[in-house]
């Protein structure tokens, strides 16, 4: 996959990471809540009243001591709004390499690989009115199916990308903390445009209740 990269490192620990994003639950739901403060996006570069699901798992992780919260959203930790990291397929999970690891293949479930191409350039002069020299990126991921889920296991908290139908090229529209619960449940931590905040629920509960709009899901591990 070829993305922008991000070398930077910084301490952290996935042990912080279920307590950090607890402190959060119950706070208000917001698309894109966050910006650049300045320029074409001039939404703060933080605010703990409001989150979407990217931006509550970024400032979790930053608070857990992952990485510094403009390290974990920027390219080079530079703000700017072209240098985002807006698409997980292509941006987020590579430009965090040093902090996340796809390990969706290696749990002992069936997975299919799904692939595609994001063109970033025509996103932004499509969406944005800007232009840039970007370019279109190939990327493929192995999703495990939504019949296969029931029967994951966890013992750490780890991330999960949920594949609903590409938008724009991309694979995956949202994101959330899975995290071990009572007898082998697995709660799912994560902001909910749904109901509004930021919650918990139990990961098949929600699975079902979403229906045919998941396809599946990829597991990222959260390294130390």
């Amino acid at each position: 996959m070829r993305a922008f990269l991000c070398v930077l490192l910084f301490a952290g620990g996935v042990g912080a990471i279920e307590a950090e994003s607890a402190r959060y639950l119950g706070v208000k739901y917001v698309l894109d809540p966050l910006g650049e403060g300045f320029g074409y996006d001039a939404d703060p570069v933080r605010r703990e009243d409001a989150f979407d699901c990217l931006t509550f798992v970024e400032t979790a992780m930053a608070d857990a001591g992952m990485k510094d919260l403009q390290c974990i959203r920027y390219r080079d930790c530079k703000i700017d709004f072209v240098g985002r990291n807006h698409f997980l397929e292509i941006d987020w999970i590579a430009n965090n390499s040093d902090i996340v690891e796809d390990i969706t293949a290696s749990l002992g479930l069936p997975v299919r690989t799904v692939s595609t191409v994001v063109d970033r350039s025509a996103w932004l002069l499509d969406k944005h009115k800007i232009e840039s020299a970007c370019g279109a990126f190939p990327a493929e991921f192995d999703i495990i199916a939504v019949a296969d889920i029931a029967r994951l296991r966890i013992d750490e908290p780890v991330l999960a990308l949920f594949a609903m139908g590409k938008i724009d090229g991309a694979i995956f529209s949202h994101i959330g903390f899975l995290i071990p619960g009572a007898d082998q449940r697995i709660v799912l931590r994560h902001a909910s445009s749904k109901a509004g905040r930021v919650l918990d629920e139990d990961l098949i509960a929600y699975v079902r209740r979403r229906g045919k709009e998941i396809s599946g899901i990829t597991v990222l591990r959260i390294n130390n």
